[in-house]
């Protein structure tokens, strides 16, 4: 985790982004880092950001990798719009840490983040946070941010303007914000309270074997909450600490749940790949494989190769709801039905 404010943003990377949409000096910027995806908010962010005054010399920046729906939800923006909310596409870390120290302001409008280390890295560019008063934001951000109810646009937009007109309020949220990333956020900070927690000073030395549960798991993605899961695993092997990991998601595409075993850089886990038919029916199969090798893989999903199952074998059965409206089936069904196979198989 960082720990300093870097470098100041380039000059010329600025004068790039100026002429390249027509920016002037005093144009300000509001940021929005991360994966493009419906439940990061940024339907409500755009939103907020269109109620700003139309006289504000302001542009949105939507930095980070793409998705179906964000490519069909920008194309449906007015053409006016688009002149002052840019997708930057996917961005390179030195980009990234640039963005961080040009941006006014960082947003992150989502409607839940098992972590949200992009607050970690504005804090460290002295760049003041915004968040949704949902999931672990709040308690990561304490008096280092300002806060709206996720879904909320007028209220954020509200958020947005408090920053960009009041330099002092600006700058005082991103000096304690960066107070509280030296205070609790550095990986020392992290190692020696995973340490205490898991290795008590005076504690009488016995086996210690500890089950962390991840969406998914470094190389297979690099999200904020399996960058922590991942390093955590990483120290505590370090420790002579028994280290198993359990990972899954939910694979609309997938035909069947399958699970898989492998040893990643020395951690022993277990992969689920889950399907769309077990977020909607009543039970979750995960066929037994014969043949390791016979099982392909690639990021995000684990899929059976020819002749590598046996007959399926039924693990557990859930009160699965069907999938309709908005709600995102990967995020909120997900950790339930894993849990459920936690407890009943004690994996």
């Amino acid at each position: 985790m960082w720990t300093s404010t870097g470098p100041p943003t380039p000059p010329g990377f600025q004068a790039e982004l100026r002429q390249a949409h027509g920016w002037s000096e005093h144009t300000r910027a509001v940021l929005f880092l991360g994966r493009k995806l419906e439940y990061k908010g940024i339907a409500t962010l755009v939103e907020a950001f269109k109620r700003l005054p139309r006289d504000l010399d302001a542009v949105l920046l939507l930095a980070g990798p793409s998705s179906p729906w964000f490519d069909e939800f920008y194309r449906r923006l007015p053409a006016e719009d688009r002149a002052r909310i840019i997708d930057l596409g996917a961005v390179s870390h030195p980009d990234k840490v640039h963005l961080l120290h040009l941006a006014d302001v960082l947003v992150l409008p989502s409607r839940f983040e098992a972590f949200g280390i992009v607050i970690l890295e504005a804090w460290a560019c002295g760049t003041p946070v915004i968040v949704a008063s949902s999931g672990a934001m709040p308690s990561i951000v304490g008096q280092g941010g300002l806060a709206f109810e996720y879904g909320n646009a007028a209220e954020l937009a509200a958020q947005i303007q408090r920053l960009l007109d009041d330099a002092e309020l600006a700058g005082g949220m991103a000096r304690r914000g960066h107070q509280r990333l030296l205070e609790r956020y550095t990986w020392e900070k992290v190692a020696a309270a995973v340490r205490t927690a898991y290795l008590p000073l005076g504690a009488k030395p016995r086996p210690r074997r500890v089950l962390i549960c991840s969406n998914l798991f470094p190389p297979h993605t690099t999200g904020g909450g399996e960058i922590v899961a991942h390093t955590e695993a990483l120290l505590l092997k370090e420790l002579g600490v028994d280290v198993e990991v359990f990972c899954g998601r939910v694979d609309r595409s997938a035909d069947g749940s399958y699970r898989a075993a492998a040893t990643n850089g020395g951690l022993k886990r277990t992969s689920v790949t889950l399907s769309q038919a077990d977020i909607s029916g009543e039970s979750v199969e995960l066929p037994q494989r014969r043949d390791p090798a016979a099982v392909r893989r690639r990021p995000g999903s684990l899929r059976p190769g020819r002749g590598a199952l046996s007959q399926p074998r039924r693990l557990v059965r859930h009160a699965g709801r069907r999938v309709r409206g908005t709600r995102h089936p990967d995020r909120d069904d997900a950790p339930r039905l894993l849990g459920n196979l936690l407890q009943e198989h004690a994996w």
